[in-house]
Order: structure tokens, then sequence, then C-alpha cells
């Protein structure tokens, strides 16, 4: 059933029930840009920084009701004032942070039809700001499923067309498996592995990938099946993970599945000297091709001009790692 509550929110933010809130998506009035005639209103002090934290009191009266996941997308609108540029919504987002919200992003919604301004002396102001803000105690619990914003795309592979002979003989590092940096060479390629020879004598083939994968999780206890965002919100609401199947506290298991992989045909190197260039793309322009996508955080490898990058390929839940690890130093003593 939708429940619609109306009414100004200072005044009815007491009806909402505690933790209960996932997202908060507002544009509240801006400051000095219309009058409701109401007494009270928001967008009507006297000063940017009094309207900075008006918003924000309005966000410490919601931190009660929003759950620990809550995630907040506020749009607030840039103003002049005897044409200087105003920086109020960076005065709300100062307020917010000493309120305990943490600034993950500033999101720029870009209006190509903005209205046009009289001003000779400035460009038009054609964007607004939408900040994304979550609870500092929700920093590793928050959900954001930045998959489902990528564009749809191809294989990593494919996207390298037939030119997947040009990575041999090129640098890797690997910054992951080890407390310090590894250093590699491409010997062998095919459409899904790579092969490398790392500067300590281990040859290893790895894997192309385009985007991270979640384990899947068995309760330690009972066996129940639990995703990664079991895990996470379990751990936002309990402390801990908490079986919603036998409701016991435990450590649950991953799973890591098994994967079959074809024989392809592989193209080899007998070169053992590093070439200085891989692709065409030159500095942050890795991130303007489409074709490059492993370029983002979310690739097993990721290709700049010069190397390739060992990624992680599995996402897993931090707060399990600590458990983990608590765990493992508890049994060593």
């Amino acid at each position: 059933m939708v429940k619609a509550i109306i009414g100004d929110v200072r005044k009815v933010y007491h009806l909402l029930e505690d933790n209960s809130i996932d997202c908060v998506i507002t544009s509240p009035p801006y400051w000095q840009q219309r009058d409701y005639g109401i007494e009270g209103q928001i967008g009507q002090e006297t000063s940017p920084e009094d309207y900075a934290k008006e918003i924000a009191y309005v966000f410490e009266l919601l931190w009660p009701k929003l759950k620990t996941t809550a995630t907040i997308f506020l749009n607030i609108g840039y103003k002049y004032q005897n044409e200087e540029f105003l920086l109020i919504p960076e005065l709300v987002a100062f307020e917010m942070r000493k309120l305990g919200y943490m600034l993950k992003n500033k999101i720029i919604w870009y209006k190509p039809n903005a209205m046009p301004t009289p001003a000779r002396n400035r460009l038009n102001n054609t964007y607004e700001a939408v900040f994304f803000f979550v609870k500092n105690v929700g920093k590793e619990v928050f959900y954001f499923n930045l998959a489902e914003l990528y564009e749809s795309s191809e294989l990593f592979t494919q996207r390298l067309s037939t030119n997947i002979e040009s990575l041999l003989s090129g640098k890797i590092e690997d910054n992951l498996t080890s407390r310090g940096k590894r250093e590699g060479i491409v010997t062998g390629v095919n459409k899904k592995f790579i092969k490398v020879l790392w500067d300590d004598g281990q040859e290893e083939n790895i894997e192309f990938a385009e985007e991270q994968k979640e384990i899947a999780f068995r309760c330690e206890n009972c066996s129940h099946k639990v995703s990664y965002w079991d895990i996470l919100l379990s751990y936002a609401n309990y402390g801990n993970f908490l079986c919603p199947n036998c409701k016991t506290t435990n450590l649950p298991i991953p799973e890591f599945q098994n994967e079959v992989h074809e024989e392809r045909e592989w193209f080899f190197s007998t070169n053992l000297s590093t070439k200085s260039k891989l692709t065409n793309a030159k500095g942050s322009e890795k991130y303007k091709k489409a074709k490059l996508l492993t370029s983002s955080p979310a690739g097993r490898l990721a290709i700049t001009g010069e190397k390739l990058v060992l990624k992680r390929k599995w996402i897993f839940p931090q707060p399990l790692i600590a458990d983990y690890l608590k765990r493992h130093l508890k049994n060593q003593i």
C-alpha cells in the first residue's frame, strides 16, 4: 500500500517510522527563488548560510527515520546575487557533513534548453547539481548497482576486435596478489585469456572479464544460500551476519563457481622484451573510448595505452572480510 503524508516535513516527520526509509529524492525550494506565501517556508531565509542550515536541519530530523543503507539524492540550484555566483549546494553539503552524512557524488544535471540569461559578462548557467549522500555509518553497505548504469556492451575481447595479437609482449602489473608489485610480460593470448610470464618466473593464464562478479554464499550452520546483499544488509541492521533461515550468527561460506573454458586458438610470442605501447589510447582518453570498457575499475584487466593492470574479479563484502580475519587471528593464538 502506498502511503502519502502531506505537510511540512519539519512538522510531520514524526509520522514516519524509525529505520523505515530506503531512499530520499527531493528538490526543496531554492533560496530566494520563489515566494509561496507560506509563513516559515524554506527558501526565504535571510542568507545562503541560514538556508543551508535549514536544509540540513530537515535531514537531522530524518536521520533516525533513514535506514543505515539509505541513499539521498538532493537537487539544489545555484544562485547569483549582486552578480556573484553563490555556492549554495556546496554550503548545504558542508552542513550535511557535520551531521554525519557522506557526500558520494556531485551529479551534474545538464540542461541544454536552460533559460537564457541577459547577462553579457559571464556564461549562461546550463546545469544544476544533484548531490548523492549516504550515512557515514552506512558507507560500506548502501545499495548502489553500478552495473545497471553501464551502457550495453559486448565482451571485452570483442571490443578488441581481431587485434588481440597487439597485446603480445605487452607489460602487465599486479598489485593485488602479493605485498609488493609484480610485473610480467604477455607471452600468449586468445579471445578469452592472456598467458603471462611474471618476473618471479611463474606463468599464469588470466581471464578477460567485463565486470566484477558477486560471490554466492551458504550459511555455515544450515547451508542456506545467501547473496552478497543479504550479507551487507545483515551487517547494516545487526552488526554481523544473521542467517535469514536458521537465525544463527555465523560466517557464511563463499562458493566460487567452476567455469568451463573451451579451447580457443592461441597466439604466442617469443619476444621477451616488453614494448612501450599496447593501444592508441593516450592518458585519460582511454575513458572516452567506448571500445575500452575494461578501463573502468570493474574490469578483470584494465588497459591503458602502455600496460595491462590486474583487477579484482570477485566482489566480496568488506565487513565479512574483517570477521574472517578476526577468526583467523583468534585461531592462531
